[in-house]
């Protein structure tokens, strides 16, 4: 509840508040007959009332402190299982009530499993993401050997994205369009050398400013972010090949406005200057490369 009101300096004012009950909704995530532990309930609207709960021992959950509205539930099991995840929409709460019954019935899901290498030899730790058209969605890590693979998904079409460790210079990569229906085995990547972008962020009197985020993503898939030291000097590391966007997002809080603009066809990347970065603008980027800019950027 909001409630306008004008304050005087020196003058103390009283505005009381009463909050009506909350409506809820509640049910069961099983398999097999059996309720499912741990599973993370998630429950939002349009009309932005939003809650979240974990089921039980028993698989049961309830989710309170939800306003009035239509209201999608999806259910997301724990990491690591072979059950997929289930969304119900169209569901009605009503303020002082309880909505029960919004049970779910999971099934065991697809997998894609794969290798991502370099050179012949497999990479630890790189992150797998895969992202169904309609809605599946699944994570996992490579092991030492740089094996994956991503259990609990629904069946469909899905890109999947490799992210090399953090700090590596390995770049990420992609594939589109897989068919996931069953077991899909395969799905290797094979990893080449990074790119980079590097400079440093200034204000009028070519001060370094630190703690700025630095934000770079290309259409081709590219992305990658980096966070500026203590004399203004930011290197984004891990980049593929492609025509970036780069960003300079001012620190919360500070006099400085962020920076973004765009730049065709990178005609004024240099490569392998030790330079200073001027305007955010579009550049391309090429393995193994390392770009700057020729003048002082300033926020």
């Amino acid at each position: 509840m909001n409630q306008n009101l004008n304050v005087v300096m020196g003058q103390t004012y009283v505005r009381n508040f009463t909050l009506g009950r909350s409506g809820s909704i509640s049910g069961r995530v099983q398999f097999g007959g059996s309720g499912l532990q741990n599973v993370n309930v998630n429950a939002w609207s349009m009309s932005g009332g939003f809650g979240w709960t974990q089921t039980d021992i028993n698989g049961n959950y309830s989710i309170t402190g939800l306003s009035n509205g239509t209201y999608e539930v999806r259910v997301d099991p724990p990491y690591g299982s072979t059950y997929t995840s289930m969304q119900i929409q169209g569901i009605v709460v009503i303020t002082g009530q309880d909505t029960p019954g919004v049970n779910f019935v999971l099934s065991t899901g697809s997998s894609i499993s794969g290798r991502v290498t370099s050179d012949g030899q497999g990479i630890a730790y790189a992150s797998i993401d895969a992202m169904g058209r309609s809605g599946g969605w699944g994570w996992g890590q490579t092991d030492i050997n740089g094996n994956y693979t991503i259990t609990g998904l629904q069946n469909g079409i899905y890109d999947v994205r490799v992210n090399p460790p953090f700090g590596s210079s390995y770049s990420n990569a992609e594939r589109r369009d897989i068919s996931v229906e069953g077991d899909v085995t395969g799905i290797d990547f094979i990893l080449g050398s990074a790119g980079s972008i590097s400079g440093r962020v200034t204000n009028d009197a070519a001060e370094g400013i630190s703690n700025v985020n630095i934000n770079a993503w290309s259409m081709q898939g590219g992305n990658g972010w980096a966070q500026t030291d203590i004399n203004g000097n930011f290197t984004i590391s891990g980049l593929r090949d492609g025509t970036y966007d780069v960003e300079a997002q001012a620190p919360q809080g500070s006099v400085y406005a962020s920076r973004q603009d765009e730049w065709d066809h990178g005609k004024r990347w240099q490569h392998n200057q030790s330079q200073l970065f001027a305007f955010w603008r579009r550049g391309n980027i090429r393995k193994s490369s390392r770009y700057q800019r020729r003048r002082n950027s300033e926020c």
